[in-house]
Formats: C-alpha cells, structure tokens, sequence
C-alpha cells in the first residue's frame, strides 16, 4: 500500500513537471521573437518534458510490455527531436535566414570592430 502510494505521488510529480515544462516550451515558441530562439526552446524543453512524461507514464505500466514500448516511443523521440530541429534550423539558414543578434555585438558591428554574417543583424531574410 505504502509503495503504490509513493509511486503514484512519484509518478504525479514527473507528469506534472513534464506537462509544465512543454507548457514553458509553448510560452517560448510565442514570446521569443527569432526562429532560431524559438526552435532552441522547443527542442530543449519538448525533450525534457517528454522524458518526464515517459517517466511518469513508467511508473504507472501495469505489464513489463507497455513499458518497453513507452522506452521505445523515448528512444525515438529522443533521435528525431534534435534531428528534425538541426535541419529545420540549416534549411533556415540555406534560405536566407539569420540569427537575431545582441545590441552590443549589432553595435560592434556598425562601428568596424566586430563581423556581422552577411551583414545581416536581423531574423528577417537577407537581401540578395
């Protein structure tokens, strides 16, 4: 009785913190103004939430079967994730897109000591 409680109270706690943290990466996706940024904070907290999730969706698996296949569903998640947001990423950048950068290097840049890529300082398309 005393463990089933202490699974399910674990269990609670690694759901509720995966479902807060895809709910964090969601706020992200809005708030962040650059593509780049926002595919950051997806990937990285869509990943960890997924673990959560899984984790907690573990401790629950009546039969050792439903587990290997929450491990599997991790496992591949877990390798297309990172892949899928790395080449959504260099498309972006094939296309012309390019990384927001900070004011302090954006001034750098206008005054002749630092290098701007393309001479772009902004997240919208370069200018061909």
């Amino acid at each position: 009785m005393a463990v089933e409680l202490a699974l399910d109270i674990a269990s609670g706690i690694l759901l509720g913190l995966g479902a807060l943290l895809i709910v964090i990466a969601a706020i992200g996706m809005l708030r962040f103004s650059d593509l780049f940024k926002r595919l950051h904070a997806a990937s990285v907290a869509e990943t960890g939430g997924m673990l959560c999730l899984v984790a907690g969706m573990l401790l629950q698996s009546p039969h050792w079967l439903v587990a290997v296949k929450l491990v599997l569903i991790a496992l591949l998640l877990m390798l297309t994730n990172p892949v899928s947001t790395h080449a959504l990423a260099r498309a972006a950048l094939y296309d012309g897109y390019r990384p927001a950068l900070r004011k302090r290097e954006e001034q750098a840049a206008s005054s002749g000591h630092g290098k701007v890529p393309d001479g772009q300082a902004s997240h919208r398309k370069a200018q061909p």
